[in-house]
């Protein structure tokens, strides 16, 4: 008797709704607006499949009320010292950790606008060759002038097709993408080589660029929404630009 033959594999594409995606929070000191973050996640329609928190030395007694909020979703508290921390670096440790082929980065000051912002962020993701997805960042109402207007220029009405067809059009904003609100395909952002580090800012665009390079496609989605915003002075802005 010939021997049966076994049937072929078929690669299925997950169903929109149901990609599973970790969540990875890098932690100083975040007081109340860490928890308020944290809280906002948990009110989401799309809730992450695991939560990762690299925590540098905080002293303000925040890191210890989170797993009252996350429930029953799995939490890991990673310890940074703060010697050892770096923008890139953390990151990359998190995304080596990460279990889920989605990580969504967020900083421990932005708030979910509402309950369908992680949703929204995901909604491009079906997209062939989508690797990178950010959102829409608004002013939290304390955010002075500058800070408010600082949001509006980044962050505006309309979506953005990020790649190299639109590169003549786009410019540099052709790899723009956030640190504070980003979700990332983690195979594609393996291969890429991850975030470049002890980079002082932009360890995201460096990455989106590279992703962009290669063929890929980041996309800006105005419909998911965080509120974060930083109230500094323009001294302050531009000795970190140079």
């Amino acid at each position: 008797m010939a021997p049966t033959k076994k049937p072929a594999r078929v690669r299925r594409t997950p169903k929109p709704g149901s990609e599973k995606y970790s969540l990875v929070l890098p932690v100083r000191n975040g007081g109340d607006l860490l928890l308020r973050s944290i809280q906002s996640i948990m009110r989401q329609t799309r809730r992450p499949s695991e939560i990762l928190i690299y925590d540098t030395e905080s002293t303000d007694g925040s890191i210890e009320k989170i797993a009252e909020i996350t429930e029953s979703i799995p939490l890991r508290i990673v310890p940074v010292r703060r010697d050892d921390f770096d923008h890139g670096g953390t990151r990359n440790a998190a995304l080596k950790a990460a279990r889920f082929p989605w990580v969504l980065y967020l900083t421990q000051d932005a708030v979910c606008a509402d309950e369908a912002t992680v949703a929204n962020l995901f909604a491009p993701v079906q997209v062939n060759g989508v690797v990178a997805v950010y959102g829409r960042q608004l002013p939290h109402t304390d955010a002075t002038p500058l800070a408010a207007t600082a949001r509006a220029a980044n962050y505006g009405e309309n979506l953005i097709v990020q790649n190299m067809a639109q590169s003549a059009k786009l410019g540099l904003k052709t790899w723009f993408t956030s640190n504070s609100f980003c979700l990332w395909q983690r195979k594609a952002l393996v291969a890429a080589g991850g975030f470049a580090e002890h980079l002082i800012l932009g360890e995201d665009m460096h990455a989106a660029a590279r992703l962009v390079q290669a063929g890929a496609t980041v996309i800006y989605e105005p419909a998911a929404q965080v509120f974060h915003s930083h109230n500094r002075s323009a001294q302050y802005k531009l000795r970190r630009a140079i």
